[in-house]
């Protein structure tokens, strides 16, 4: 996240915390990675 979303989220405690939770999970370590992989078989 850039800088200005990131702030958006850090100070809003409850967003902070919803987004750490959600962050953390391994479906969406999965989907970044497959995004990852994506993107860099796309270029």
């Amino acid at each position: 996240m850039n800088t200005t979303t990131k702030r958006l989220f850090e100070t809003r405690p409850n967003v902070h915390r919803w987004v750490a939770k959600i962050t953390a999970r391994p479906a969406w370590k999965k989907a970044c990675d497959a995004k990852a992989w994506y993107d860099k078989k796309k270029n």
